[in-house]
């Protein structure tokens, strides 16, 4: 009979756990940028209306935060964006900017830890999406998403800048997964620290063209393999600081223009274990450019025109470029001018 009680009771536990899971509450922003704020939020159980502000509670560990703009501003007056900063520390299900949402983190703690936690800028529907992170920690139990239509229509335009922030990944980055091969999906990574978890970053996948990686400093440090662009997509990585490492694998896809690649101008991209043969390979078919240059060859080999250089220290693969005496003396010029006109 107890145990009976006690499976009763655990069954009564978990359907209420389930019926709780992943409620939707719309950031309104009709009182503040706080995050804080009731006032600024609504919780969405139906569709389209949202509901009024007076419904709000403010999103749990089990809930969805979805900063959506079209939905806003079809009930509410012009909201203001979202704002997270250094007195947050903010535990929820997952995170979603779609559709003209906007969100600024300059400090504080985003926790996506639950049962499906995933960090998302874009997502199903296209249009503009930005997040611009200069500050913080975030945390994600599984994936850090860059649209994902999933058969809806309308491009999606995402944009994520990262600086000055510690993220760590559970499993992977997606950049893409739509059916719009029109869609741009940018991720300026300017400083500060990144870490994926054990499966693939993929640079562009399904039908999206346009996937684009910009990083400038900082340190992405990955698992897996790197994928950029899939089958018949489009993908790039342009590389001018900072390092690229933790990759056990580097695939380069794309279509038949050859438009999936890498081009290194700074920084340095270290893979662990021996990818001599893949990026000889790369390099040799034009995929992996030395400022914007086709060539290069690994330390200790002839030496064949071109920027790129790599070398296997017996552990790891390290790529990096080295520009061209041209590319030198262009730059010695631009500094003397500079010089010349300062005088």
């Amino acid at each position: 009979m107890k145990r009976l009680i006690f499976l009763t009771a655990l069954i009564l536990v978990v359907i209420s756990v389930n019926s709780t899971y992943a409620v939707l509450h719309y950031w309104t922003g009709q009182a503040s940028d706080d995050w804080s704020d009731l006032n600024n939020w609504t919780r969405q159980t139906t569709t389209t209306p949202l509901p009024p502000a007076a419904s709000a509670t403010l999103p749990s560990s089990l809930d969805e935060a979805c900063i959506d703009f079209s939905q806003v501003v079809a009930t509410y007056d012009s909201p203001y964006n979202l704002v997270i900063d250094s007195s947050d520390y903010i535990e929820i299900e997952r995170l979603t900017v779609r559709k003209f949402g906007s969100v600024s983190m300059t400090g504080g703690d985003l926790y996506m830890m639950g049962a499906s936690g995933r960090w998302r800028v874009g997502w199903r529907g296209g249009d503009d999406s930005y997040m611009n992170v200069t500050g913080g920690t975030i945390t994600t139990k599984y994936t850090l998403q860059m649209s994902d239509n999933q058969g809806t229509a309308g491009a999606s335009k995402s944009r994520l800048d990262f600086a000055n922030a510690t993220a760590s990944i559970g499993r992977e980055i997606i950049m893409g997964d739509t059916t719009n091969p029109t869609s741009t999906i940018v991720f300026n990574f300017y400083s500060g620290s990144l870490t994926t978890g054990t499966d693939a970053t993929l640079i562009s996948s399904s039908n999206i063209k346009n996937g684009t990686l910009n990083m400038f400093d900082g340190s992405l440090i990955l698992e897996g393999t790197l994928t950029v662009g899939a089958a018949n997509t489009e993908g790039r990585i342009n590389l001018s600081g900072g390092t690229i490492s933790g990759a056990t694998n580097l695939v380069l896809n794309g279509s038949a223009s050859g438009a999936a690649n890498i081009d290194i101008t700074g920084g340095k991209l270290i893979f662990n274990g021996d990818l001599r043969t893949a990026i000889d390979g790369y390099v040799t078919s034009g995929r992996i450019l030395g400022y914007g240059v086709q060539g290069g060859f690994e330390v200790g080999t002839p030496d064949p025109p071109g920027n790129l250089r790599w070398y296997y220290d017996g552990e790891f693969t390290s790529l990096w470029a080295v520009p061209e005496p041209a590319t030198l003396t262009l730059f010695g010029l631009g500094a003397l001018m500079m010089i010349r006109k300062k005088r």
